[in-house]
């Protein structure tokens, strides 16, 4: 089975047809937008997501958890068991700490086979920044 990811009301997964994707997404009310050749946003729910095709199949999707409704160990909680619903047992974890003149955010990524979620916290231009992303497949 490929892996599947939820956003909001559709689940995608990967390999998945590009024509597929769009006609679920539509059916269930959401308008992608386009931010270049490959990859499109959507806003699903009170929270975004991202799919990015290639050839006409989809290589990758993200979703965030975190939204103004959700605290960030819930955010944190429900990725988590949504990471835990299938693929291989061993996973890597890492940290990837990034600093620029006026951005300092610490990522911590568990990755499980093609499924990974990211945890971040830190400042970017002045700005609080809290992401908690779920994702399948590579960019």
């Amino acid at each position: 089975m490929r892996p599947q990811l939820d956003i909001g009301a559709i689940t995608v997964s990967l390999g998945m047809n590009q024509d597929d994707a769009f006609q679920r997404l539509s059916g269930a009310g959401y308008k992608p937008e386009k931010q270049d050749p490959e990859t499109w946003l959507i806003k699903a729910g009170g929270t975004s997501a991202q799919i990015s095709f290639r050839e006409g199949r989809l290589v990758y999707a993200s979703r965030e958890w975190l939204t103004g409704h959700t605290g960030e160990l819930e955010a944190v909680t429900a990725a988590l068991g949504s990471l835990s619903g299938g693929g291989p047992a061993s996973c890597e974890l890492s940290h990837h700490p990034f600093s620029a003149p006026s951005t300092n955010v610490q990522w911590t990524s568990l990755s499980c086979g093609e499924r990974t979620l990211r945890v971040g916290v830190g400042r970017a231009d002045g700005d609080q920044v809290r992401a908690v992303t779920e994702s399948i497949g590579t960019l």
